[in-house]
């Protein structure tokens, strides 16, 4: 791609106000790098890890124009967009190495928006119980879990499912209602790739 263009067309999106960060489920404003609401734009994904973290151009916290690397999943609202300031048209040329026609744009910020629904974030056994005593399908919990970890719907106060584990090897997970066969299995995968990650395994 050249780096004397004009124009690029790629895609935008905006970092969520708010995001769970650690075991404890803290809640934290925008990210390291950007604020709250902060618009950047698509400059690349990781595709052999399932584009989980993607290359962005944006505007920092220190006003700087940075490219960074960053989760998907702490990005929302995306979109196709025709990018004419010229520092974000210069690094977007060095760095953005996909070609790809309107409508697919389009399909890939799709892509993302499906996926950004959902997340798995770790949290304390207390809460993640209080959210499962919350949901009247999700039957008993047994006692004595060691670790757990919540999914979200798109942000604080909307979990839909948790997944606990036990000291003899056991898991006990149940979701909600998110869609079709493919999310529910994806959600289930992801929300057990967490519960997986507080274990340390």
């Amino acid at each position: 791609m050249e780096h004397d263009v004009e124009s690029i067309l790629t895609l935008a999106a905006n970092v969520r106000p708010e995001r769970f960060h650690g075991e404890a489920g803290e809640v934290r404003q925008g990210t390291k790098h950007f604020v709250p609401g902060a618009a950047v734009f698509y400059a690349g994904a990781f595709w052999g890890m399932g584009a989980e973290e993607v290359h962005v151009v944006g505007q920092s916290r220190t006003k700087a124009m940075i490219t960074i690397t960053i989760r998907a999943e702490w990005l929302t609202n995306w979109r196709p967009k025709v990018v004419f300031k010229p520092s974000v048209v210069k690094r977007l040329a060095g760095t953005l190495h996909e070609t790809r026609s309107a409508q697919e744009w389009q399909e890939l910020a799709d892509m993302f928006n499906q996926r950004s629904v959902l997340h798995a974030y770790e949290r304390t056994v207390v809460e993640a119980t209080e959210c499962w005593r919350s949901w009247p399908g999700a039957g008993p919990l047994p006692h004595g879990a060691l670790k757990a970890a919540v999914l979200y719907d798109d942000g604080p106060g909307s979990a839909i499912g948790a997944a606990f584990s036990y000291a003899d090897g056991t898991d006990v997970s149940w979701i909600g209602e998110v869609g079709d066969e493919y999310r529910t299995k994806r959600a289930r995968a992801m929300l057990l790739s967490k519960l997986a990650l507080a274990e340390g395994r």
